[in-house]
């Protein structure tokens, strides 16, 4: 079971009443950015961007994105008659100029079952 059909589930079973898809979309989001850093020694709680996993992800790391405060903000619920079903805004990354921050984040919602289209803004 993917991570949506999980979803899914739990909402139609009455376990899952506090959250909506777009709460969970976002978070997902967010987690998948979160894996892109690793911890800075001796500085409790604060982290960088990992250049390995950058590189592991397929991130072209000359897109324009600020690393430093990158995050979803916004998930909606497209039109019926959408090749997507909702779409995401990802904040402090070049509009149309981050494809493969998009695709990498695009690639893992679909593997969990989530039809998600991923644009950048500042």
């Amino acid at each position: 079971m993917n991570n949506k059909q999980q979803f899914d589930f739990y909402v139609a079973n009455g376990v899952l009443t506090a959250t909506t898809p777009e709460i969970r979309i976002q978070s997902l989001i967010n987690v998948l950015i979160e894996a892109l850093y690793i911890p800075i020694a001796d500085y409790k709680g604060l982290t960088k961007v990992d250049p390995e996993r950058i590189k592991h992800f397929g991130i072209d790391d000359s897109e324009p994105i600020n690393w430093g405060d990158l995050k979803c903000n916004e998930v909606v619920k497209l039109h019926e008659n959408s090749f997507y079903e909702w779409k995401a805004i990802v904040d402090e990354a070049a509009p149309g100029e981050c494809e493969s921050l998009c695709d990498y984040i695009q690639h893992h919602l679909q593997s969990w079952g989530w039809d998600v289209l991923v644009e950048t803004e500042w």
